[in-house]
């Protein structure tokens, strides 16, 4: 899969979600800031902040195989800005990680099958800044999913991700002391950047 996703990247750039999250961050200013991207994938969000004046970038992600991609295809490309590596499930290995000043989890709540630990673990490692990309919790969302989490379990297909209550995602965020800043839709996808 992490071979898949870098070869879409190159040939198609960002997905729309994700581009719609880029968006937003590029309004920010990201100078000397530390960005913590959970269940990054192959650091699409890293790669397109690469150029914002970040100082340090922690890439999480379960599969070693997407920290690979990340490594041996873009790590090059990363001067004067500090990465550090962590592979493993993120609520696991959350005391390993030290705060950063904005958290990013693009589409990365959805895939995880207990979202409120894994929001909890994350909103904690965020000084300033929190991010999402998840799915819109509409019954029309929830229609086209089930039947894609069907097609895949006919398939054989095992990896199971989720359409969680949004407002209680949100709710767990704004709890935290956090406040919302924007909030997008792209199609069946929501995205919100919260400011502490």
């Amino acid at each position: 899969m992490a071979q898949r996703d870098l070869n879409d990247y190159k040939t198609n750039g960002p997905k729309k979600s994700t581009q719609a999250l880029l968006n937003v961050l590029n309004t920010l200013n990201l100078e000397a800031m530390h960005l913590l991207d959970i269940g990054a994938g192959i650091g699409i969000v890293s790669i397109e902040l690469n150029q914002s004046g970040l100082s340090e970038i922690t890439h999480n992600d379960i599969s070693s195989a997407y920290l690979d991609v990340f490594k041996n295809e873009f790590g090059a490309q990363f001067k004067g800005i500090k990465i550090n590596s962590l592979q493993g499930d993120f609520v696991e290995v959350s005391d390993e990680i030290k705060s950063a000043d904005i958290v990013v989890l693009d589409k990365s709540i959805c895939c995880y099958p207990h979202y409120r630990e894994l929001v909890h673990a994350s909103i904690r490692k965020a000084n300033t800044w929190y991010a999402y990309v998840i799915p819109r919790d509409k019954w029309w969302v929830r229609f086209v999913h089930y039947f894609g989490e069907l097609r895949k379990s006919i398939k054989g297909d095992t990896f199971k991700s989720f359409v969680y209550p949004t407002d209680k995602i949100e709710q767990i965020v704004l709890d935290h002391g956090f406040a919302k800043h924007t909030q997008v839709h792209q199609r069946e996808w929501l995205i919100a950047v919260f400011k502490k």
